[in-house]
């Protein structure tokens, strides 16, 4: 079995990527999450198109903000994701918005919805 090296740029592309995650991971720890509702926007006969929004406070640095919401049933198993994202400055507070699709029957057996640290 033959070892190959990696080049220089394939090392330098690994590197920036662990940097990217590091600070991301770091980044994501000075967000807080609350008030988190949704709105069946319309209703259609399998699917519906629900608002979904949270109140997200950055007390980290000013920057493009993502945050996951996870909605679980009544056993807790994870039913769907939203992903909320937008600008938000150091020490402030935005409503973060998504719209998304989701068959009326998951929409249903909602129990809750959690916020989940992007890692």
């Amino acid at each position: 079995m033959k070892h190959q090296k990696l080049s220089s740029s394939t090392w330098t592309l690994i590197i920036g990527i662990a940097i990217l995650f590091l600070t991301i991971n770091a980044f994501c720890s000075d967000i807080t999450v609350s008030n988190i509702k949704t709105l069946v926007v319309e209703k259609g006969n399998e699917n519906y198109s629900v608002s979904v929004q949270a109140n997200v406070t950055n007390l980290g640095e000013s920057g493009n903000i993502l945050v996951t919401l996870t909605a679980l049933d009544m056993s807790g198993y994870q039913i769907k994701d939203v992903i909320l994202n937008g600008h938000i400055e150091k020490g402030k507070t935005r409503v973060l918005k998504a719209l998304i699709q989701i068959p009326k029957q998951s929409y249903e057996d909602i129990f809750k919805w959690e916020w989940k640290l992007n890692k």
